[in-house]
């Protein structure tokens, strides 16, 4: 699925944190997903591109 702007990704992530908070967390931090919000999970990949 292509989402047209950030916001709109936005928007679709903090859906689906409500979602899984609301049915899936059983009252606990969803510590993974507060991660791949912050972007913590997105590793640099800048760095892995040697120079030419």
């Amino acid at each position: 699925m292509q989402l047209s702007t950030a916001a709109e990704g936005r928007a679709h992530q903090r859906l689906l944190r409500e979602f899984l908070d609301q049915h899936l967390s059983d009252g606990k931090k969803l510590i993974a997903y507060a991660m791949w919000e912050s972007n913590a999970l997105i590793p640099d990949t800048r760095s892995l591109i040697p120079d030419l």
